[in-house]
């Protein structure tokens, strides 16, 4: 009777009435075949992937800025959930709260900042502003 190919990676131990794996995937380790699919899970290691990054408490306060000032996201996505979910434990590793209200305060101070600079800048100084009250789209 010729052995089937699977029965050629297996001898059976009739004393203690299991089968015994003669080569499992890596070269040094035998193992022993049991008759459950949990054995199995003995060889399985599963890891969780962590997300590694390198981000300050600077890039990360300047990126939630962009999205409310360059981007016109409204001040609400910073009490999104699924927002909460991704920067949650960015700040918790930056050691930094992120929320509307310290984005709003954040631009305000910001803005303030720009207009003095601004202001200190054109102290004695003319300055002529062109303003263009009709605008006309055109369709193309």
């Amino acid at each position: 009777m010729s052995k089937n190919k699977v029965h050629e990676e297996f001898t059976y131990n009739t004393k203690e009435n299991k089968s015994v794996c003669v080569e499992l995937l890596p070269k040094k380790k035998k193992s022993e075949h049991v008759n459950n699919d949990n054995s199995i899970l003995k060889y399985v290691v599963a890891k969780t992937p962590k997300a590694q990054f390198s981000l300050t408490k600077e890039q990360l306060l300047e990126a939630c800025l962009e999205l409310d000032t360059k981007n016109g996201r409204p001040l609400k996505i910073f009490e999104d959930s699924g927002f909460r979910k991704i920067i949650d434990p960015i700040c918790k590793t930056v050691g930094i709260t992120i929320n509307r209200q310290n984005i709003k305060e954040e631009i305000i101070q910001r803005a303030f900042a720009l207009r003095s600079q601004i202001t200190n800048r054109l102290t004695n100084q003319l300055l002529s502003i062109k303003v263009d009250c009709v605008s006309r789209l055109i369709d193309l």
